[in-house]
């Protein structure tokens, strides 16, 4: 749950930051049911007085038409859009001088795609770190300064934080830690969550279950996540749905799903299944169940069919074993996997 007030505090701030003008305009590529998309396509330029350029939904060649016919100076986009809108050839010919500054975020960004947007147009490239739970934006780059590889940038005004050991103790600078945060922008509550609630934010601080470090000049990396969850093409997935849609086909006995780094998506999403004994069904045959169970974002990008799943002596998931084993049966090539958009369940 999320007050009006926070939310147009943060949104002033980051304003303030990116220098956002009243002579801008915003493509506005992002879904605005996510925050992401709602904070950058829609509070920035409202309060801004900037005019929006809006997309019905995303496809590349109209997107450059419109950067150019309405001569767009400001785009926030996950990375998988900046990396298709961008193509080197896609790109050819276009006169995509009016843009300024590109935000990048919403999950892993890879330095390799940043270096390579601000080569290809020109543009800052600024990566930004947040949360849902914080308002959006609680680090971000600044136009115009170097930052060193690697870092999302520099806390938010009113933002402060944390890095802190297994014991909730204070690390060095340069080692990594869970990051915590405090600040004014916090959400009320989980939605009728309340223990949830409680073990988030503790003694007014949120810990964001992210590993990270800080180095001297209070920049933030971002080196992987506490928690289970995998982030997607900005979007957030939780395995044990993708692994229920998984479990609801009748030959699944077990099964794990894994993110796995991936330059573009930031992480893809792939499934580990144990079938039930004298069952036999094809890793594609579970891909398309899965299609149909979950939306297009969600869906296991391969699947992997495995003897059993490495567990702990309590039956939990070692998931650093389960990506280890992802990696290594994808390298040999048993990892399957199905033509994009087979299925229209969006």
């Amino acid at each position: 749950m999320l007050q009006h007030d926070r939310l147009l505090l943060n949104a002033r701030r980051m304003i303030a930051r990116m220098e956002y003008e009243a002579s801008d305009v915003f493509l506005a590529v992002l879904p605005s049911f996510h925050l992401f998309g709602f904070s950058y396509d829609f509070l920035y330029p409202a309060i801004t007085h900037a005019r929006v350029v809006v997309m019905d939904s995303f496809s590349v060649e109209p997107a450059l038409d419109l950067i150019e016919g309405e001569k767009v100076t400001v785009i926030a986009a996950v990375p998988t859009l900046y990396a298709r809108m961008f193509d080197q050839t896609a790109i050819q010919g276009r006169d995509l001088s009016s843009i300024r500054l590109t935000a990048v975020g919403g999950g892993p960004v890879s330095p390799t795609l940043k270096t390579r947007i601000n080569k290809r147009i020109g543009a800052a490239v600024c990566e930004s770190y947040g949360m849902t739970e914080i308002s959006t934006v609680a680090t971000s780059e600044l136009p115009g300064r170097d930052h060193p590889e690697g870092s999302c940038g520099t806390m938010m005004e009113g933002v402060e934080t944390r890095i802190v050991d297994e014991e909730n103790h204070d690390v060095p600078l340069g080692e990594a830690g869970e990051i915590w945060f405090r600040s004014g922008t916090f959400m009320q509550c989980y939605w009728n969550q309340p223990e949830l609630t409680a073990t988030t934010i503790k003694d007014g601080w949120l810990r964001t279950g992210d590993i990270g470090k800080l180095d001297e000049e209070g920049n933030l990396y971002i080196l992987d996540r506490k928690k289970d969850m995998i982030v997607s093409n900005g979007f957030n997935v939780y395995p044990k749905e993708v692994e229920n849609a998984c479990l609801s086909h009748p030959a699944v006995e077990s099964a794990g799903v894994v993110g796995l780094p991936d330059e573009i998506k930031g992480e893809v999403i792939h499934a580990l299944v144990v079938l039930r004994p004298g069952v036999t069904a094809s890793g594609e045959e579970i891909l398309r169940h899965c299609e149909i169970e979950l939306a297009r974002y969600k869906r296991p990008r391969g699947l992997i069919v495995i003897d059993a799943l490495p567990l702990t002596a309590t039956g939990k998931v070692r998931r650093f074993k389960l990506r280890e084993i992802a990696e290594r049966e994808i390298q040999a090539g048993r990892s399957v996997s199905l033509p994009r958009a087979t299925v229209k369940n969006d």
